[in-house]
């Protein structure tokens, strides 16, 4: 440590490019001082040397204190012979504050750069940014390609109105063709029509779901065998829980599994290895990028909190979206706490974020932060693009959308007219697990509901689902009980799926 005293510090350093090159002059405009010191300046100086050649008579000089675009000129000025001129302040620089010359001549006295010239400092001065976007187009080349070879859907055929659902396929087994892979909704249709067939009840008590097997026999799905066989391992009811992930999360992936071997492939192609692919070139892109940055050993700091703020960024998104289910689904203290504490979580994380942002935002480099977004968009398109029905695959996918026609928008008189029994609750559970793995279980509830009032007005007990337990069910909203619940029976297998503690999910 240096003891007290005054120093004099001396920095010498070069620059380039620093002139300003306009039609009729050439310019110097140099902040001598810079503006963001927090201590005044006593006083400050300038000296500029010109080429001789530079007539004196054809300078044009002047110069600015105080704030940034301020006007104020408290300054002397001596100029000398041969292109020197000298500038100094006349009163001191407080704090924030700063001292900026300016000179100007005739041109022709400094070389001024070519067109090549200036096209060779843009691709230095970019060179991170502009390998980074080739690489995007080579990435998006490289799956274009592959997406025209692979990837391109067979024509739909004539869409026909179909008054049952494909023979011999359960409503998890729809949804995952139609989707082309799997999620909780897939779960979900499963679990509802196993109830609806009898096997098991569902009891719902504030937002927490318990699934009960009945001790009935039912026929079952190939997927809906593996499902219940590892969901009750060992118990006759399970809670979708937290504390149940391990049963719950084994469960969803023997559905997964048991679906996949069923139906991908024979129905549809996900061109997997080909996204993969598209992965691991999307790495090489991101590392080629960070070599070409200028001086790559001196920004490492920089270059880590990129990465850091990539990893960030997507750990707040998965934040918000965790945080926006939960409040998709809260109909109950218990989920309105869970997604006001997700909310302030996701909030906190954001504006960690932010403050970052904000701090570097002059150091950090947006090209390369551009180039990972890109490629983290390119890839997010194309994982969907590159599946592909097979030409059966696309035949039942036909199939399927004409039986969802029906359940979206057949009259009732003619579903009266389709139906011996006519509109009955029986028909209407019966078909609730496709419209819930098809997402129109709403519109296809409604269509009953006059139905439902009447069974309640001529039986004092009222209808009820024999195969549901919970408070959530009303006759007079039958279409917004349905959609209720599949959108919270799905979250809840989402959240119940993952470990306590697990950063996707809270709830």
């Amino acid at each position: 440590i240096l003891p007290v005293a005054e120093y004099t510090y001396t920095f010498t350093y070069r620059t380039n490019r620093q002139v300003g090159f306009y039609e009729s002059f050439d310019e110097l405009y140099w902040n001598v001082t810079g503006n963001a010191w927090e201590f005044s300046i006593e006083t400050a100086s300038a000296r500029v040397f010109l080429p001789e050649s530079v007539p004196d008579s054809r300078l044009n000089t002047t110069a600015y204190t105080g704030i940034q675009g301020s006007q104020e000129q408290s300054f002397t000025e001596n100029r000398f012979s041969g292109g020197h001129v000298f500038y100094e302040t006349s009163r001191r620089l407080n704090s924030g504050e700063g001292f900026t010359i300016v000179v100007s001549w005739p041109k022709g006295h400094v070389h001024e750069p070519t067109f090549e010239e200036n096209l060779g400092y843009f691709f230095r001065d970019n060179q991170e940014t502009i390998v980074g976007l080739s690489g995007l187009i080579v990435l998006l080349i490289y799956y274009l390609f592959t997406w025209h070879l692979l990837g391109r859907d067979p024509e739909s055929g004539v869409i026909i109105t179909r008054y049952q659902p494909p023979k011999g396929f359960s409503p998890a087994s729809l949804r995952f063709v139609m989707e082309m892979g799997y999620d909780q909704k897939c779960f979900a249709a499963a679990i509802i029509n196993l109830a609806v067939k009898g096997y098991l009840k569902i009891s719902e008590d504030d937002d927490e779901y318990t699934l009960s097997r009945t001790g009935n026999k039912v026929e079952m799905a190939p997927g809906e065998v593996n499902l219940v066989n590892k969901l009750f391992q060992g118990s006759t009811s399970r809670t979708l829980k937290n504390t149940n992930h391990k049963y719950i999360s084994n469960a969803l992936e023997a559905h997964e599994n048991a679906l996949s071997r069923n139906y991908e492939t024979r129905y549809f192609m996900t061109n997997s290895g080909y996204f993969i692919t598209g992965i691991m070139l999307s790495i090489l892109v991101v590392i080629a990028t960070l070599f070409a940055v200028p001086d790559f050993e001196q920004n490492t700091g920089n270059l880590f909190i990129m990465a850091w703020l990539t990893g960030w960024s997507f750990g707040v998104f998965v934040l918000i979206k965790n945080a926006l289910s939960l409040w998709s689904r809260t109909r109950g203290i218990i989920t309105a706490v869970a997604a006001v504490y997700a909310t302030m979580f996701a909030l906190v994380f954001t504006g960690v974020e932010v403050y970052v942002i904000y701090s570097f935002a002059g150091e950090l480099n947006t090209g390369i932060f551009l180039v990972v977004l890109g490629g983290a968009g390119i890839n997010w398109i194309f994982y969907e693009l590159l599946k592909a029905p097979t030409l059966a695959g696309r035949r039942l996918m036909d199939r399927i959308a004409g039986f969802q026609r029906y359940l979206d928008v057949a009259e009732r008189q003619q579903l009266e007219r389709k139906h011996p029994q006519g509109r009955t609750p029986e028909l209407f559970e019966a078909y609730l697990p496709h419209a819930l793995a098809l997402e129109i279980e709403q519109k296809w509830a409604e269509k009953f509901s006059d139905v439902l009032v009447k069974v309640t007005t001529d039986n004092k007990a009222g209808y009820h689902p024999a195969w549901y337990n919970g408070a959530s069910w009303q006759n007079n909203t039958i279409g917004g009980f349905s959609s209720t619940l599949g959108t919270s029976f799905s979250n809840a297998i989402s959240s119940s799926s993952t470990a306590p503690g697990s950063s996707s999910g809270s709830g």
